[in-house]
């Protein structure tokens, strides 16, 4: 069982050295994602990041090894970035032999490559290669191998078991992957991995009491990500120092071979928050997006597995981080479609947590009649903890439906809120939604997705008071969350965490190491879901902003 201490004593931070960022101009980007050593820079600058191992797009996109140089030249002189070049078999023309290869690597203080099978087009398994790997094995450089340059986990297993002497590191493994990761991680103690996108929830904690604290890095692939999101699941984790520390940056440093910033880097500016989260000190908020596992479960069904996802263990991890209430809704009636079930689970959960908590029913258009969701509306808000409407798109019916009206006609009278998760790809259904019934106030998740998605989250909540824009979502794009409190207003934004698909630690982080005021994270973190919960929902009264 993880955080037995749920308030334990503020640490030291650790020295973060990133083991994954990446500058460049790169294909269909939005204007508003960040892109270049200037913007990589100021992250670091902002997230009290001391070093990162960087790469360059254009080491794939034009000839590896002329973008190679460039990537170094730009670097030399900055002690705090180290480059990572991308390799090209020999054979072909394009790099040179082996031996000079190695000479120029050497040169220009290359402690690390990255290979690129998918997109320069070249087979990594074929046995013509190996004598290739094993040179970089001897050589004691690590590779770099992003998740959408293998086909499947087989290949990766393959290429293991090729090169036991070549340290990998698989970067870019998404938390929906973790039944093919986690078993590669036991076997091969030369894989290692960074969680920009293995957001797993009470992961670290479970990787380390597995023993396999050697393997993991912090990476964030910032600058298009957000440095602070990752650096949070780490200042959080319930994890020995000496651990907490190797992850932070001791395990790259070991792969570089004691290559690294000498000294650590610390935003001088920086504000309470983020003082607090380096330090691994709770910060009160609220959490508006929670969902919840029956007792004792690990896994949802599906690609979803959530360690200590059930109500004790998401508490146990809510009180480590600081939050003091949110909305719990099932996942077994959204995802799984079983809105009776998840309705009964969800209800079972709060009955322990605190009574700042409260709970978001589902209703299931699809399976039931009219009168029978009159019914059942009726029988699960007989709860006063239930306060939130939660319809899913699973269920595969437009908000804007008639069928959903009588729900929408009894949140409107009773003052509710909805949290929805949109069926249709623009904003129509919202837009009805919001102007056909003002009393309630509808919270858009996800609205910080992409920039794209942003942008239409912004104009609907310009047009409609009622509209709210929670954030959650895997990316972590860093400045996002500033666009969309720029666009419709620092009161219009809420955080949300997805839990237990998702660890909270990383979007949590995603705020509070922001270039927003103070003033404005108090409002995502704490006050804005205040007014959104407030008219229906007597125990908010009780929380008080956090004073840090």
């Amino acid at each position: 069982m993880y955080f037995s201490d749920p308030t334990p004593a503020p640490h030291e931070p650790p020295l973060y050295f990133d083991a994954w960022t990446e500058i460049g101009p790169r294909a269909r980007k939005h204007r508003e994602e960040s892109w270049s050593l200037e913007h990589l820079r100021s992250e670091m600058e902002q997230c009290s990041i001391s070093g990162a191992l960087v790469a360059d797009t254009q080491t794939v996109h034009y000839d590896p090894l002329f973008a190679n140089l460039r990537l170094s030249r730009l670097l030399e002189g900055d002690p705090r970035l180290y480059a990572c070049w991308n390799l090209l078999p020999p054979g072909t023309g394009e790099f040179p032999e082996p031996e000079p290869l190695a000479g120029l690597l050497r040169e220009h203080d290359v402690r690390a490559v990255a290979i690129h099978p998918r997109s320069n087009s070249w087979d990594f398994l074929s046995p013509l290669h190996q004598p290739f790997f094993e040179r970089l094995a001897r050589e004691g450089r690590p590779v770099f191998l992003a998740r959408s340059e293998i086909g499947g986990y087989d290949e990766l297993e393959r290429f293991l078991r090729a090169c036991p002497g070549l340290p990998v590191v698989l970067t870019g493994a998404v938390w929906s992957e973790q039944r093919f990761v986690l078993p590669l991680l036991r076997a091969f103690s030369h894989l290692h991995l960074t969680f920009e996108r293995f957001q797993v929830h009470c992961g670290l904690e479970r990787l380390v009491a597995d023993g396999l604290e050697d393997q993991l890095l912090y990476g964030s692939q910032a600058p298009l990500r957000s440095m602070g999101a990752h650096r949070a699941y780490v200042d959080y984790a319930d994890i020995p120092e000496s651990a907490r520390k190797k992850i932070a940056g001791g395990n790259l440093r070991r792969l570089l071979n004691g290559a690294g910033p000498s000294a650590a880097l610390v935003n001088r500016s920086e504000d309470a928050f983020m003082h607090a989260a380096r330090h691994g000190r709770p910060i009160e908020h609220i959490d508006l997006h929670m969902h919840v596992l029956d007792t004792g479960l690990n896994g949802g069904g599906g690609w979803y597995r959530m360690e200590q996802g059930d109500g004790p263990g998401i508490l146990r991890l809510l009180r480590r981080l600081g939050c003091v209430g949110g909305g719990l809704m099932s996942w077994n009636g959204t995802v799984g479609c079983d809105a009776v079930e998840g309705n009964r689970c969800t209800a079972a959960a709060l009955e322990s947590f605190p009574e700042t908590f409260w709970g978001l029913a589902t209703l299931d258009p699809s399976h039931y009649s009219r009168s029978e969701l009159e019914c059942q509306m009726e029988a699960v808000y007989r709860d006063p903890r239930f306060i939130g409407m939660k319809p899913y798109f699973h269920y595969g019916v437009p908000y804007h439906d008639a069928s959903y009206d009588p729900w929408w006609q009894y949140g409107n009278r009773r003052g509710f809120y909805a949290l929805l998760h949109r069926v249709l790809p623009d904003f129509s259904e919202v837009a009805s939604l919001a102007a056909r019934y003002p009393a309630v106030r509808w919270v858009v998740a996800h609205s910080a997705s992409d920039f794209a998605t942003a942008e239409m989250a912004i104009a609907c909540a310009r047009e409609f008071p009622n509209v709210y824009l929670e954030i959650t979502y895997t990316p972590t794009l860093r400045g996002i969350i500033e666009f969309l409190a720029r666009g419709a207003g620092e009161e219009r934004v809420l955080y949300g965490s997805d839990l237990p698909m998702r660890d909270p630690r990383q979007q949590f982080g995603w705020v509070v190491f922001s270039s927003l005021s103070a003033r404005a994270k108090r409002k995502i973190l704490f006050e804005n879901a205040l007014k959104v919960v407030g008219p229906s929902f007597a125990p908010a009264a009780r929380l008080a902003s956090p004073d840090l």
